[in-house]
């Protein structure tokens, strides 16, 4: 995409590795008897730097943090994955992310059940491993536990990353906080074309919410909610732009 402003420096760039894929098996971390603290070395599978990866019918058990961690990514397909716990999200992506598809997602999760999020919050800086755009990304089939964080199916858009062109279908299951959300700590966020689509979760709070924290302040446009059951839309607590 055009930059806001005239380009300086050099363009750098690294080779991706391409045309992997991953069918079938229990991968088991093994927290706690496994434990790498508060550090990228405690995710149940990493996989990054990627153009055309396939991840099918995998159950990720025991994590320290995140079951499945994508980024750098491009033309990828996760499908059919299964978490028994994990204490933090089944499935993580972080920008830049461009052709995705994530879907029959099912399990229990200590944090979030799917995320997309361009960049890592500050706070948590030490996750910080990929950041970028994410565009494009499908998600259908998602049924899952949540017993604590924000939601199912959460989107964490930033301040100079682009995130758009995103779908969720048949979000179910259980959250003790929202079903599906938006949520920022960054100043200047923004989010284009998102669609989430028969929801319908047994969630403590709102079925979607938005929500801005800190500094945060939050624009979406072309925001589509159909097919959605529970509690009413909530628009959180910071300054929030929504263009439905």
């Amino acid at each position: 995409r055009t930059p806001t402003t005239a380009p300086t420096g050099a363009v750098t760039a690294k080779m991706s590795d391409q045309n992997i894929t991953i069918d079938g098996g229990v991968w088991d971390y093994n927290y706690p008897s496994n434990s790498a603290g508060a550090t990228q070395g405690s995710v149940g599978m990493w996989l990054g730097a990627v153009q055309n990866l396939h991840v099918s019918n995998l159950t990720i058990k025991n994590a320290q943090k995140y079951d499945l961690g994508l980024g750098a990514v491009r033309d990828f397909v996760v499908n059919g994955l299964t978490s028994p716990f994990t204490n933090s999200d089944i499935v993580k992506v972080y920008g830049p992310a461009v052709n995705g598809t994530i879907e029959n997602i099912s399990g229990m999760s200590g944090d979030d059940g799917v995320s997309l999020q361009t960049k890592e919050a500050d706070a948590y800086s030490y996750m910080r491993w990929t950041w970028g755009d994410i565009n494009n990304i499908t998600g259908e089939n998602i049924n899952i536990t949540q017993t604590a964080g924000s939601g199912i199916v959460m989107l964490y858009p930033s301040t100079n990353e682009y995130m758009g062109g995103i779908v969720f279908r048949q979000v179910t299951g259980v959250s003790s906080y929202y079903a599906t959300g938006i949520f920022t700590t960054f100043a200047g966020s923004t989010i284009n074309d998102v669609t989430f689509d028969g929801v319908d979760a047994a969630a403590t709070g709102n079925s979607f919410a938005v929500n801005t924290s800190g500094s945060g302040t939050l624009m979406i446009s072309n925001l589509t909610i159909g097919r959605y059951t529970g509690n009413p839309t909530s628009y959180g607590s910071g300054q929030t732009i929504i263009n439905l």
